[in-house]
This record gives C-alpha cells, structure tokens and sequence, in this order.
C-alpha cells in the first residue's frame, strides 16, 4: 500500500505554464511515428484504475476519483490484510450508500482485469462489489450471495456490433464466512473468462457460440462505475471493500495471485505479446515447406485413414492417436477419429496428411510438451475444407498459449470450410493450407484452443507440425483498432499506433464499430476510420493511415510481414518507406450470405518481404472512399511478422569456424534417427 500518499495527475501541473497538451501536441507533429512506435513496444504497465480506499476518495493513478453516497465512510479499523494498508470503505448496506464513479478516461473493453477485496457482513441481500450497468446495461458486476456464491455478468459486443450479454452466470460457488476478508479477481478475454478467489482460480468459462460477445465491456462513458451496490439502486453491500484496481488487459494467474498475497497492483507489469501469424497455402509436396532439412520436434499426423501415416519430403510423420501424442510430446481432447472422405488426389504425399483427422464438438485443445523456453518455434496446423461451402460454415477462433497461463497470447479466426472467407483470404475457395504460427517459447508447452464462434460442427484436425526456427516476431508490428497491450480499443477511441497522414475529412485514426456488412471487428484486429460508427458516411476522396515499426536488431533483408486486409471502398496502395508495393484491393459488391461474413469489405492476405531498412521502418495504407456522395469507409489491416535477428558476435566467429553448421548436423541427424 501507499498509505495516503496520491500519485502526481497531469492536473497538478498546468502552473508550470506550459501544459501537458501542449507539450503532447509539439511532440506529434515533430515524430509522429516515432511515437506511434514508443507506445507500440511500451505496453502498458500498473492499473488503469486504483482506489485504495486510504481515506482518499481518488483514483491514485488516474482521474476517475469517486464520490461516497449516503451512509459509505472509512473504517480504519477492519482492513483487508495487506502490509501497510490504512483504512477501507465501510458501508451499511442501507439504500443510496456506495462509492460512485464516472471514468474519466474512455473505455475498458476487450480484455480486462477487476480486482477488489471483500468483507461481508449480512447476507439479508445480494452484495454488489463492483459494477457498471448504468445508465446502459451489458457491461459488467460482480457479488456476494446467499453465502454460497460469488455471481458475475459479462457484457459487451457482439459481431453486429450491438451490446449483448455474454454470459450472466460466470459464478464461482464459495461457501463464504462472514466477517471475514476475501480477495476476488475476474479476468475477462474475448473467448473466456476467469473467476479467483484469494489468488486460487475457482471457476472459469467461455461464451455461447452464435451469440458469442467478441468485445468484452467493462466501461465507457454510457457505464459508470458504482462500488458498493448494482447500478441500479439495489443489492448494497453491508460490509468492507477495499483496494480495488482494473486492468485494461487480462492478468496472468501468477499476477492474481500475487495481488491476493499483498502485492500492490502498482508493481504489476503490462502484458506481453508474442508471436506472428501466417497462411501458406498447399497444392503439393513442393509449396508445403516440410523438408527433411529441418529440425521438428512435432510431426503428428491425425487419423486412421487407409493411407497411413503421411511421409512428406523425407519427413515421416507420426500416426495420430486420441489422448496423448506419440513418444509422449503432447496431447490432444479431440476424442474421436474418423477416416476421411477424400484424399486430395493429385498434391503428392502431402495429400495423404489431409486425408483423415480427429475432431471434436466443443473447445479442442492441443498441447505440445517438450518445447524449449527461449526457442523459436513455428508451428503449423493443415486445415483444409470438409464440405461444400454452402452446406457449412464451420468458424472457429483459434488462441495459442506460449507460457500455460491460460491466457491468448495469439488469436485468429478461421473458417475452415471456406479458405476465400476467413483470414487467409485464398482466391480457391477449396485451399487446403497450413496456419502458422512463429514465436518465442515462454515454457515447456505450447497450448492451442479452438472455440466455435458461428455453426455447430466440430474442429478437424488433420495435422500438426512443430518446427526449430531461426525467425523471430517483429512485436513492433501492431493490426489497427488495438491498443498498446493488444486488446481491441473501442468505437471512437484513437489508434496510438495508426497516424492519419492526409484526408478530406478528420483530424486522427480513430477505432470505429465496424458496418453491419463489413467484415466484424474480432480480438486480432478492428476497423479504423475518422468518424464513428462504420455506418456513418465520410466525405469521398482518399485517406492515408500510416504505422511504424522496429527491426532494431534483426536482419532487415529477412523480414516478412503478413497482412491482411478488409476496405471499404478501395486499397490504392501499400507504402513500404515511402515505395510503392503494387498492392491494390477493392471491397466486393452486395451482401453475402451469413456464412461467408468473412469476405464482407474485401479481407485477402498481402505479404511483404522487401523493401525494408535498418532501424524505423514505415507501412502507409492508401485509401479511398469513392462514389459521388458521401458513404462509409473504413480499413481493417491484420498485419504480423518475422525476421531473423542479428547474431551475436560469438556466433559470427563460431560460423567462420563451421562449428555452428557442425551442431546443426547433429541436430538433424538425432531428428532423423528418431523419426526413422
């Protein structure tokens, strides 16, 4: 704790004569880019809201100070038992007693953190911790009841962009005394949500496919925040709260837990963010990119069909199993095989590794074991379609976990019946291909959900390979419409990242809700423009969003970015430093029919691999909205990327030896005697 003691606010420094503003405004115009860059590799650290409830009625980090209603005072005399801690709001559950807040600092969406401790008196009502629905409802609380329960209710936004409720029983069952001090957390992702109790997970869930929420909402200025009752003038609490703290980002389960030990939620760090994403597609043995000159720890063909287990370039894969993976390298709970209903005649070998699979209705989780942290992976599942787009849409979010926190480091959706209407953004709509994800191992695991968000059928998996890699992420590179930790920002909130050099029209790239026919804003990516809603119409002429990046300590002749792209109306241009790539897109015409979302507003995957320099890179997206009148118009760029970093000095000098080449050999060698 930090006694009474408030930090400094940017209010506490207009007397110095020059504002804070003004300084702010200088610094844009003088390195635009460069602080779109400083606010992309600086993450966000500490809360984005903290009352300790020291006798300060203040946010001690921020300007969202709160007001105590009716009977809501201090007690310096039951705390919350954390080192130095002072007093905490007391309150006696009468009508119109709470701690009241409005934020004053835009919205909490996508992932978020609440953390509170808690004291319960009386059970005679349902004690509301925490809350922000009102005035608007689906948003968030969290409360006490009947001494057996901790319940909690999820809101945001769902696909259409319309506020809809997520789950309104993410509970946690506790058989709770009175009198008796808790610690509670509620750790909320696009796909999942967590509940703890004094640092210990005690429940956890995901949202209903077809009405899933893709945009989790904590708060924004239609949603107040009220500590101490429901929003809507009941459920007070009759007891003790205190140090209550947000985070606009999801919290590990070591963080949880070192705030239910004492930890001040000051000293908790900002969220990491791994890993780039890629799509390459297949046609035969050639363009698959398996190679017998590769190290894999994972090679895991999944089914039992007739031809067996596929061998690829010199690469025999293992024959997939329900349960655990060959040799004992991970496991998998899609429980059921099935033997296929085609074998992709005419692709080579590789088409007997598409040929068969095991699903499951449901999450499908796949773990990996045996990886080595600070190893670079790429791992790559082959997906391919199952029936005829027009009889499935089987749309699936698929998460990778790099450290076994449970939390996403990584998202993308995919619709695997459809390759034209998903991410890749194929021209074939029957592309068989490999999604592949390349990071940096943070444990000895890596862990891969896939959730349904529309249709009920299941998730295949037909293979999976796990390869030792060179490359790295370029984790300077951030997809419009998210904030510095990752999490989608909401309608209205400017991008940091994206700088709108030039248009008829606005002064900044801002997030805006997507159009109802526009591809949906998801956790990876979101539409940004210079008025919100997507739906409202913009002046006609061109628009240019430009972002920066940093390949500081790579070989920039090895870069790689990945994006894709959703417009409305036209990609002119792509600008790698100021050069033109040739990349041009127009969004399609009409609507399409509801399992072919992901085509709506243009989405097809570009990738870069020249043109890029030492140091500050800069990607610029020219834009336009045509017609005669005005109309919406918005972009959307999910953009990722590798390269392969300089190497150190001692390895120069190892490589002029050939000692480098030498371990690789026997590297390769140990892999193909265990693959033999």
């Amino acid at each position: 704790m930090f006694s009474n003691q408030r930090l400094a606010k940017p209010s506490d420094f207009k007397h110095f004569g020059v504002t804070l503003m003004t300084l702010r405004r200088f610094y844009l115009l003088a390195i635009a880019l460069a602080a779109a860059l400083f606010s992309a590799t600086a993450g966000r650290a500490a809360p984005v809201a903290y009352w300790t409830f020291d006798a300060i009625p203040d946010d001690v980090v921020g300007p969202s100070d709160g007001v105590l209603n009716g009977g809501a005072t201090y007690s310096f005399l039951d705390v919350a038992p954390i080192p130095g801690n002072i007093a905490s709001l007391e309150l006696d559950g009468a009508v119109g007693s709470y701690y009241g807040v409005t934020p004053q600092i835009g919205s909490v969406s996508g992932s978020y953190t609440v953390s509170a401790w808690a004291n319960i008196r009386s059970n005679a009502n349902p004690n509301n911790i925490f809350s922000t629905r009102r005035p608007a409802d689906q948003s968030f609380d969290v409360k006490f009841q009947n001494g057996t329960l901790i319940h909690g209710d999820i809101g945001g936004y769902n696909q259409a962009g319309t506020a809809a409720w997520g789950n309104t029983a993410a509970d946690a069952a506790l058989a709770y005394n009175l009198n008796q001090w808790y610690h509670v957390a509620y750790v909320v992702t696009p796909t999942r949500w967590r509940a703890y109790v004094n640092g210990s997970q005690a429940a956890s869930g995901v949202y209903t496919p077809n009405t899933a929420i893709l945009q989790p909402l904590l708060f924004d200025n239609a949603h107040e925040i009220n500590i101490g009752r429901y929003n809507g003038g009941s459920e007070h609490t009759n007891g003790f709260i205190d140090d209550v703290s947000v985070f606009n980002y999801a919290l590990t389960p070591a963080q949880v837990s070192a705030l239910a030990t004492g930890t001040s939620p000051l000293a908790i760090a900002g969220p990491d963010r791994h890993g780039a994403l890629n799509y390459i597609p297949i046609t035969n043995d050639a363009d698959s990119q398996i190679s017998a000159a590769k190290t894999y720890t994972h090679a895991i063909d999944f089914g039992t069909g007739s031809l067996g287990a596929a061998n690829v370039n010199g690469v025999q894969f293992d024959a997939g199993v329900v349960g655990n993976f060959p040799s004992g390298n991970g496991s998998t709970n899609l429980p059921a095989i099935h033997g296929g209903n085609n074998a992709y005649n005419g692709m080579g070998s590789v088409g007997a590794l598409f040929q068969d699979m095991l699903y499951n209705a449901g999450e499908g989780v796949i773990t990996l074991t045996g990886l080595t942290p600070g190893e670079g992976y790429d791992t790559r599942l082959y997906i391919r379609n199952w029936v005829a787009p027009a009889a499935g849409s089987r749309q699936n979010m698929i998460e990778f976990d790099t450290d076994g926190d449970g939390l996403a480091e990584r998202v993308t959706r995919i619709n695997e019946d459809n390759a034209t209407n998903n991410a890749p953004g194929f021209a074939d709509i029957n592309q068989a291909y490999a999604l592949s994800y390349t990071f940096v191992a943070d444990s000895p695991t890596l862990t891969i959900r896939a959730n349904q968000i529309v249709g009920n059928a299941t998730f295949h998996l037909y293979g999976l390979t796990n390869e030792v890699t060179d490359r790295r992420p370029i984790d300077s590179l951030f997809s419009t419409g998210l904030d510095a930790s990752g999490a989608r920002l909401l309608g209205g909130q400017p991008d940091p990242h994206y700088v709108l050099v030039s248009a008829p029209q606005g002064s900044q790239a801002i997030a805006i809700i997507n159009h109802p026919v526009w591809a949906p804003n998801d956790a990876s990516s979101g539409f940004i423009g210079v008025v919100d809603p997507g739906a409202t119409n913009v002046a006609v002429g061109e628009y240019r969003f430009a972002t920066s990046f940093d390949l500081t300590g790579f070989q920039e002749n090895t870069a790689e970015i990945v994006m894709t792209v959703f417009v409305d109306n036209t990609l002119v241009d792509v600008l790698i430093n100021g050069q033109s790539t040739g990349i041009t897109l127009s969004a399609p015409a009409g609507t399409p029919a509801a399992n072919q979302t992901f085509a709506v507003g243009g989405g097809k995957t570009f990738k870069l691999n020249t043109g890029f320099v030492a140091g500050i890179n800069s990607l610029e997206f020219v834009m336009t909205n045509d017609g005669t009148a005005v109309n919406p118009g918005g972009i959307r760029v999910d953009l990722g990327g590798t390269a392969v970093p300089i190497p150190e000095p001692s390895s120069f000098m190892l490589g002029a030896l050939g000692i480098g080449a030498l371990a690789l050999v026997r590297r390769r060698t140990a892999w193909a005697r265990r693959m033999s």
